[in-house]
This record gives structure tokens, C-alpha cells and sequence, in this order.
């Protein structure tokens, strides 16, 4: 017999073989099998598996089956009674390779379906199992994961995945449709994926490494190439995972766009609005190590670019970042401009029974990360205008000491530098330190940056900051204040209207009780202004250590600012150009400034007045001393340098003429001091 005819022969009997086999097959009432299947599943897992439904068997070369109400029981430690819940279930199976051993899934379908995932506090996870071994008598073997069957094409509707920790829920995922398919085992997997994540609806196409290399543990990375929606944001991934069901080896380039990001909320919670956002970068890690490089934002007309590291394997997370930018707008990042950001007017500002808050400061958030970054910005933009140009700061943050050394920055053509310090390791307080100055800043530059150039122009200014404190609040800080302030402003012009528009009710009413002259002019020429202060234990006593001077009329202040107590007791005196002494006409210009900071008063200082006149006399019997709060006397008037006293100059003024904790010294009573200034000048 030839082969040929042999090969016919077998192939007919092949092919009859099947037929009868699928004949006797369909006969077969599938149900009868359920218990063993039931029962294939609890020695195969340990868990029950309960089939509602009926089993319904389609025969042929891709025998399916369909089954209704189905659950798959939990590990006996978890939070749920089932770990899958499936309203329909159906699933084809290719017959040739599952009688060979090979489970060839070319379509499964899930609707209804319902899976909890759950880890405990001892590490353990729902979705492993036991395998039982092949010989009763040989040792279990160690839990490990089951082989995924082979698929060709999965259907998902209205399915729930619930991911939890200790029985509390991190995660749900809502799937409304998910379809994967591969014209092979060894075929990529195109992927359909629409449902909402913790209540934030997506929508994700995209393309999957094929099956068999998802639980490969060599080789090259899983390939993973993703573009959709979150939230309304426009998400891409393309890269590879090296260890998929690991989560590590994570490989690949990113780019989130979004015109705005308040479908986020759900997850982040509110978030400002913000103009156009483009980022992208470079994602590598997993674990507890992860790296983003190569990044590039823009948003509006900012833009910026570095790399980011954060490390989770310490008990706080570490971060590292280094940050490029050449444009930072602050307003446009804000959604506000210049124009919103002024101060509420009196009429509609709440009044406020302290300034600086009793609340405790969140000590514990300054140890809750440590950090170390290095930053520089080109061209930094304030939300009211105010530009800063080549900022730089470097710092650190470690187990609760934040270190910022230096920050330098361009400001008004001039130059701003300092460091600053501050120290919650101690969890009992936070100390403050900083050390800050200013070069050659020209405040007309500012004010021509917020587009106020109508109110002051030129001024140069130096300032020196020096300044520690330590506390638990805000209040216990000011109150603990210790250091000094000295601003050195250099001419300019000035415009009447400044005051007005620096909205400060307290400010208005200096300006109207100061004002010495009757005739009101738009324009003031600014020889200088200076201001000298000390600070200790939160109060700030200064005689004559506040001045400034126009080529009109000049104002000198002395007084007690005491931040603990937030109550204020402060003189301030004009005096016109030519004038010598305090004469009966303008003693009734100097105003006192009283109360507390959060509701000060002004208003002639008629007291004040009759104290001042005193000490003008008395400070002849007594050798020139007189209280702080009232030393202005005839010798202010006549001084022809208040700025240069201020500062500490010829007349040395600045500092005060006794410890600011010690009562004063002077006299009190403006009658004796009267007349001994009397008798002195009468010879007596």
C-alpha cells in the first residue's frame, strides 16, 4: 500500500475519532461535572468555588462554556467572603492544545464581575496559593503564583477591581469596558480600557508585550506603549518593565497635557487653576527608588527643566531634585494678575483681634521628608510684578533641619543675598535664623515692575536683616524675637498718593494728622528715609531710629513695638524745613500711634504734647534725658541729618537710652520737668 494512501486512511480515522468524540460529548449533561470542578478548585487553591448557575457546553474544535453566578472564595484571613464575584462567565477554549495540556484561552468574556485584591499587615496576599503536590507524601511546596493561561481576546464589562492593605481600601477600579486581544499567545496585545479610578474617570488605547513575556522573569523589559485621558488630562507612556508583576524595572518616557487639572480633584484634592500644562520626562525605578529625567514643564509662559530622585526605603521618603527654569510667572501660575492681588480696603476687611496666630505650627511636617535641592530661575516674576532675576538657592531638609544657603538673587538692579536656617528636630519648637541683605536695590524699579512708576522712582536702598527666633506658634516666634533692621533709602520721588495706595487705614489717618503743610502738592522730592531697629526678647524700643526726609518737611518716630503683647506705643513728629525748636504752632502736629497692632489708633498726642513741651524744658535740668516714647524734642527739629542720626550716625540716636525690659528713668510728670526747665532757663 503506498504512503500516500496510508496518510488518507489515518487522517480519515483521526478525523472520525473527533467526530465521535464530540458526538458522545455533546450527549453529556456538562452539570453533572460541576462537583468535580468545584472540588478540581478547592485542592488546586483551598478556596470554594460556588457555581449558581447552570453550565452550559458548546462542542467543537473551540469548545466554550458559559456559566452564570459564580464566586471564588477569599483567603481566610481577608476582609471579604469572596475574592471574585462574576454575574457571567464565559470562556473558549481551543480543544487540539487542551488535550495535550496546553490551556489556550482564545475568548473570555466577564460581565459583572467583582474582584477584591487584599495584602495584611504580615505581608500576605489574596491572590496566592498554595500548590499542592503531586505526591501526598512529598513536602508542600512554598506558595507561589499560577501560570497565566494562554489569551487570545478578553472581554471585561462593568467589572470592579477593589485593591486592599489591612482591610482598609486604597483603590477602586471601575472597568466599563476593557478589551485585549492577540492573534497569539506570542502576538503583542492591543488594549481598550474605559472606567474611572477612586471616582476619576480614564479612557486608555494602546499596545501590551505579548502574554507569554508578561511572566517572564529574563530578557528584555515587557514593552508598554499607552496614550489616553485622566481626569481630563492627557497622559503617555512608552517604555518597557522589566519585573511587570513586580513593579520594577520600570522604564519609559511620559507626558501629561492638560488645559486644566480640576478633574483631578478626587485624587489630589483642589488644585489651583493653572494656565496650559505640558510636562514630559523620563520615568525609571519602581519599589521604592524612582527617578524622573530629562524633564521639561511648561505652563502659560513658565517653563522649566531637571530631574527629580525620590528614595522610600527610610523612614521618611528622600528627595533629591535639581530645577532649571529660565521663566517663572507667579500670577499667571496663580490665575491672578497684579491688579487682584491688592490688599482688601477697610471696608470689607475682617477685624481681627490678634495679627500673629496662636495655633501650632506644624512641627512634625518639617521631619516628615528629607530633601536636597538646587534651584535656579532665570527670570522669577512675583504675583504683584516685583521681578527677580538669577535666583538661585541651595538647601537641604534632614530629619527636621531646613538649611537654605544661599539664596542670591537680582532685585531692582541691585543684589539680595542671605541665608536662612530653621530647626524643628527637637519636636518641641521651632528656632528660626536669618541672616539676610540688600545691595543697591532701586525701589522705583519695583514699583516700575508693578506698574506703579507714577508713585515713586529712583531710591536706592540697603538693607541688613539679621533676625532669630524660636517658638511653637507664630506668636511664640514674635514674641521671641531677637536681632536688627537697618534700611538705608537714597533719593528719589515720591507722589502724595504712595500712602493711598498702600490701602493701610492706619497709614491714611498718619498721613492726614501729619501733614504740616496747607497746601497739598503731587509730587515729593525724597532725600532719604532710614530705619535702625533692635529687637530682643519680641520687643523693639527706638529712639529716633525711623526717619524720613523730603525737601519739604522730614518725620522722625520713636517708641515701643512689643510683638509679644502686640501692643504698640509710638510717637511720630514732623517738622517743616527752616524751623529751629518745637515751637506752640507745631507741638500739636506730633500724633501717637497706641493700641494693639491688630486695631491701632491715631490721633493728636495731646498728652504727649504737654510731655514733649516738659522735656524740651527738663531735659535742660536733666542733661538731655527724656522718655523714648516722647524724645523728639526741640533738638529733632533742628537736626539737619535724621537720616544719618537714625542710622546711628553723628547723633548716635538709634540706640536706646536704656534696656527696653527696664522702665524709664525720666521723669513722669510733665509739671516738675516744666518747671525745672523754667528755673534752669531763669538761672535758679
Amino acid at each position: 500500500m503506498r504512503g500516500s494512501t496510508v496518510l488518507k486512511i489515518g487522517a480519515v480515522l483521526v478525523v472520525g475519532a473527533v467526530v465521535a468524540a464530540a458526538a458522545m460529548i455533546a450527549t453529556l449533561d456538562a452539570n453533572q461535572y460541576k462537583g468535580v470542578i468545584i472540588a478540581k478548585a478547592k485542592e488546586l487553591t483551598g478556596r470554594d468555588l460556588v457555581i449558581d448557575g447552570d453550565l452550559e457546553m458548546v462542542i467543537g474544535l473551540t469548545p466554550s462554556v458559559q456559566v452564570k453566578g459564580v464566586t471564588f472564595g477569599n483567603a481566610p484571613w481577608a476582609s471579604d467572603p469572596n475574592m471574585i464575584a462574576v454575574e457571567n462567565f464565559e470562556a473558549q477554549v481551543a480543544l487540539l492544545p487542551a488535550l495535550r495540556g496546553d490551556i489556550q484561552v482564545q475568548r473570555l468574556v466577564l460581565d459583572g464581575a467583582a474582584i477584591f485584591l487584599e495584602t495584611d499587615a504580615k505581608g500576605r496576599t489574596n491572590w496566592t496559593f498554595p500548590q499542592q503536590p503531586a505526591d501526598p507524601a512529598a513536602p508542600k511546596e512554598a506558595e507561589g503564583e499560577l501560570r497565566l493561561p494562554s489569551l487570545e481576546e478578553v472581554r471585561i464589562k462593568n467589572a470592579r477591581l477593589v485593591i486592599k492593605e489591612d482591610g482598609n481600601v486604597l483603590t477602586t477600579l471601575s472597568v466599563a469596558q476593557l478589551d485585549l486581544s492577540a492573534e497569539a499567545y506570542d502576538e503583542p496585545l492591543a488594549l481598550t480600557l474605559v472606567g474611572s479610578y477612586n471616582a476619576v474617570p480614564f479612557d486608555v488605547q494602546g499596545v501590551l508585550g505579548p502574554l507569554s513575556r508578561l511572566t517572564g522573569t529574563g530578557g528584555a523589559p515587557y514593552p508598554v506603549a499607552l496614550k489616553g485621558t485622566v481626569g481630563g488630562v492627557a497622559v503617555m507612556a512608552d517604555g518597557g518593565v522589566a519585573e511587570p508583576f513586580a513593579g520594577r524595572g520600570i522604564d519609559m518616557a511620559v507626558s501629561v497635557q492638560a488645559t486644566e487639572l480640576a478633574g483631578l480633584a478626587p485624587l489630589v484634592g483642589d488644585l489651583p487653576t493653572l494656565p496650559p500644562l505640558d510636562l514630559k520626562g523620563r520615568v525609571k525605578g519602581g519599589g521604592t527608588a524612582w527617578a524622573l529625567s530629562d524633564m521639561t514643564l511648561k505652563a502659560g509662559r513658565s517653563t522649566a527643566a531637571g530631574a527629580v530622585n525620590v528614595a522610600l526605603g527610610g523612614a521618611v521618603p528622600d528627595i533629591t531634585a535639581s530645577i532649571q527654569a529660565a521663566l517663572i510667572d507667579l500670577g499667571e501660575l496663580q490665575g491672578q494678575s497684579p491688579e487682584t492681588t491688592a490688599p482688601a480696603t477697610p471696608a470689607t476687611a475682617t477685624p481681627r483681634d490678634r495679627v500673629f496666630s496662636s495655633d501650632p505650627l506644624p512641627l512634625e511636617d518639617l521631619k516628615a521628608v528629607n530633601a536636597a535641592f538646587d534651584v535656579e530661575i532665570a527670570r522669577l516674576v512675583l504675583p504683584d510684578g516685583v521681578v527677580l532675576e538669577g535666583l538661585g538657592a541651595r538647601g537641604a531638609l534632614k530629619g527636621g533641619r531646613l538649611a537654605l544657603n544661599p539664596v542670591q538673587a537680582r532685585l531692582g538692579g541691585g543684589i539680595v543675598k542671605g541665608t536662612i536656617a530653621a530647626d524643628a528636630s527637637s519636636g518641641k519648637s521651632l528656632d528660626i535664623k536669618a541672616d539676610v541683605s540688600g545691595d543697591k536695590v532701586v525701589l522705583g524699579t519695583l514699583f516700575a515692575d508693578m506698574a506703579r512708576s507714577d508713585l515713586l522712582t529712583d531710591a536706592p536702598t540697603d538693607a541688613q536683616v539679621n533676625l532669630s527666633a524660636a517658638g511653637t506658634s507664630m506668636a511664640g516666634l514674635m514674641g521671641s524675637l531677637d536681632g536688627t533692621v537697618r534700611i538705608s533709602v537714597g533719593p528719589g520721588r515720591v507722589n502724595q498718593a504712595v500712602i493711598d495706595w498702600a490701602g493701610g487705614d492706619v497709614l491714611n489717618q498718619l498721613s492726614e494728622t501729619l501733614n504740616p503743610m496747607a497746601e497739598k502738592r503731587e509730587y515729593a522730592d525724597l532725600v532719604c528715609a532710614a530705619v535702625n531697629l533692635r529687637a530682643r526678647r519680641g520687643v523693639i524700643e527706638y529712639d529716633r531710629a525711623i526717619a524720613m526726609e523730603t525737601t519739604r518737611m522730614s518725620v522722625v518716630s520713636s517708641g515701643t513695638v512689643d510683638l509679644g503683647a502686640e501692643k504698640i506705643d509710638v510717637a511720630v513728629r514732623p517738622y517743616p524745613k527752616g524751623g529751629v525748636g518745637i515751637s506752640a504752632g507745631k507741638l500739636a502736629e506730633m500724633v501717637r500711634l497706641q493700641g494693639s497692632l491688630a486695631q491701632p489708633k491715631v490721633a493728636p498726642d495731646v498728652i504727649g504734647v504737654a510731655k514733649t513741651a516738659a522735656s524740651v524744658l527738663g531735659a535742660l535740668a536733666t542733661g538731655g534725658a527724656s522718655l523714648v516714647a516722647e524724645g523728639l524734642m526741640g533738638h529733632a527739629s533742628a537736626d539737619t541729618q535724621p537720616c544719618v542720626t537714625a542710622l546711628g550716625g553723628p547723633g548716635k540716636a538709634a540706640a536706646p537710652t536704656q534696656d527696653p525690659a527696664t522702665p524709664a528713668t525720666a521723669s513722669s510728670n510733665p509739671i516738675q520737668d516744666l518747671g525745672k526747665g523754667l528755673n534752669q532757663l531763669f538761672g535758679r
